[in-house]
C-alpha cells in the first residue's frame, strides 16, 4: 500500500502542493519584479512636474529676479532697525520691489503655452506671499507693546507659501526667483 501511495505522490500536479502562503509568496514576488522593471524602464514618468520644458521663462525669470534681488540686499538689516515704524517702512519699500518684479514675471509668462498653467500656479503664492507681508506691515504699524510681530505665512497645501515659491524656483534653476531674505 506504500508503494502506491509513492506512486499517487509522484503522479499528483506540482501546484496541489502548494499552500496559501506559498502562493502569495510567489504573488508578491512577480508584482515586485514588474513593478521594478515598469519603474526602472523607459516607460515610467520621468522628472519633476514643477519642471519647465521650455527653458526660455526660468533662464528670463533668474535674470529679472537677479536685478530685483540686489535692490532688495540694499535695503537695511531687519536687525539694524530701531522701531516698527521704521520696520514697516523697509518692509513696505521691499513689498513694492517684489511687487515689481512679480510684474515682470507675468510679463515674461506665457499662461496660454504648455508650462504656463504651473507658472500661473507659481504666479499666484508670489500674490499671496506680498498678501502676506502687507499684512506683517499693518500688524507693525498698529503694534501695541507684547504684541507678536513675527512675519507669518500662508500655508497652502500644508505647505509654507515661501516653501512652494522656492521649490519651483530650485527645481527650475531660478535660484534669485526665491523669497528675499528682508523680512
Amino acid at each position: 500500500m506504500s508503494d502506491d501511495m509513492d506512486v499517487q505522490a509522484e503522479s499528483s500536479p506540482w501546484y496541489r502542493n502548494l499552500s496559501i502562503g506559498r502562493v502569495a509568496l510567489i504573488v508578491f514576488t512577480l508584482t515586485s519584479a514588474l513593478f521594478w522593471m515598469w519603474a526602472l524602464g523607459p516607460l515610467a514618468p520621468r522628472g519633476n512636474a514643477d519642471r519647465l520644458e521650455d527653458r526660455a521663462f526660468p533662464e528670463a525669470a533668474e535674470e529679472a529676479c537677479a536685478r530685483y534681488g540686489d535692490e532688495i540686499d540694499g535695503l537695511p538689516a531687519a536687525h539694524l532697525v530701531e522701531s516698527a515704524d521704521q520696520r514697516a517702512a523697509d518692509v513696505v519699500s521691499g513689498t513694492q520691489i517684489t511687487a515689481a518684479m512679480v510684474a515682470e514675471l507675468e510679463a515674461l509668462a506665457k499662461p496660454d503655452d504648455e508650462d504656463g498653467a504651473v507658472i500661473t500656479l507659481w504666479l499666484k503664492d508670489w500674490h499671496g506671499y506680498i498678501d502676506d507681508r502687507n499684512t506683517y506691515v499693518e500688524r507693525l504699524i498698529a503694534q501695541s507693546v507684547g504684541d507678536d510681530l513675527r512675519f507669518l505665512l500662508t500655508i497652502v497645501d500644508g505647505v509654507p507659501i515661501d516653501d512652494r515659491i522656492g521649490n519651483f524656483a530650485r527645481v527650475n534653476d531660478m535660484a534669485s526667483c526665491e523669497v528675499p531674505g528682508d523680512v
